[in-house]
């Protein structure tokens, strides 16, 4: 069976997306920092689509106790250099990004311009949260036909139905998927559909196509890689640093991000450039850096570090880095 990561394995195109989601979430109720994402009006109408997770029995839950206890487990953190997850075929469910840190890892999935949702698996012992800081208490939802031969439960929230069970014992697994253009039955099918397609295991190394050295005093607490759209050689990589794990499923953006991106919205960018960097054109503001014209199209963009200038002139791309099996999975030099 295919699986919907392949784009992250090769060059296989998927459809096109024009919707950033895990942007999208982490910007909710976080500070804001200057990023590639489009306009303000975007970010606003995905926010809207894509609401982060509530408190179940909040506004609009259908939440119900369920008589059902979970055993506490000792936390078993995910290595954020690897990638634990994968979904197997949905008929027109797509991924469009993949996130790692060692407390959860998520997959962004759409259908088209109007359906989206994600795929998150939490570490063992680790507690389900959403990018705004809320606890999600899977158990006290109602209980639902099994997952993977494991109880499952519907979480009510003003946003959506949430599925989730536990995909190995100790550690949730959630799908959040909606389509405004159809009904919450629809929207339930397709969310089971996601989650009986979830499986989590060894998984696979995390490659990018570049080195930095690791900045002081941070250390790599994740990953974030978006996938191509067809007719554009689109790729954005990042490295994400901080003095503390990523707690917030979906959310890094207090991070410091190291990365690299080619495409379209590259070239658009370079129209901002204000200084000269090593030769390089770059737009240089407070925090953040851009670094144009190197190999294939890349820039090299650093944000959320008064240092961004220093730790990006130190970002040494792969030779050919438009070949992924030039990747490498060593990136700190």
């Amino acid at each position: 069976m295919d699986r919907l990561l392949d784009p992250l394995r090769d060059e296989d195109p998927l459809p096109p997306s024009e919707v950033d989601l895990d942007r999208a979430v982490r910007v909710g109720r976080r500070r804001v920092r200057a990023r590639w994402v489009g306009t303000g009006a975007l970010v606003a109408v995905v926010a809207l689509l894509v609401p982060v997770l509530g408190l179940p029995g909040g506004s609009g839950s259908t939440v119900e106790p369920a008589a059902t206890s979970q055993r506490a487990v000792e936390p078993a953190d995910f290595d954020p250099m690897r990638r634990v997850v994968t979904v197997g075929d949905v008929p027109g469910v797509v991924a469009g990004s993949y996130t790692t840190a060692r407390r959860w890892q998520r997959i962004s999935v759409q259908r088209g311009h109007t359906g989206m949702g994600s795929v998150t698996a939490y570490a063992p012992g680790r507690p389900v949260t959403g990018s705004d800081g809320v606890v999600l208490r899977p158990e006290t939802g109602t209980l639902t036909e099994p997952v993977d031969g494991r109880p499952a439960y519907w979480v009510g929230t003003p946003s959506g139905d949430r599925l989730a069970w536990q995909w190995t014992d100790g550690a949730w697994a959630v799908v959040h998927f909606r389509d405004h253009q159809v009904g919450d039955e629809a929207n339930r099918d397709t969310t089971r559909r996601i989650a009986t397609a979830v499986r989590v295991g060894d998984g696979e190394p995390v490659t990018v196509p570049f080195t930095v050295p690791r900045p002081a005093p941070y250390r790599l607490v994740g990953t974030a890689t978006q996938l191509r759209p067809p007719g554009d050689p689109f790729v954005r990589t990042e490295l994400l640093f901080g003095t503390e794990d990523l707690p917030d499923a979906g959310n890094y953006a207090d991070a410091l991000s190291v990365g690299v991106e080619n495409g379209g919205r590259v070239v658009a960018l370079q129209s901002e450039v204000n200084q000269t960097v090593d030769g390089h054109p770059a737009m240089v503001a407070e925090g953040k850096v851009t670094i144009f014209g190197f190999t294939a199209g890349f820039a090299v963009d650093v944000g959320g570090a008064a240092d961004a200038l220093a730790i990006a002139r130190g970002v040494r791309l792969v030779p050919d880095p438009d070949d992924k099996s030039t990747w490498t999975a060593r990136p700190l030099g």
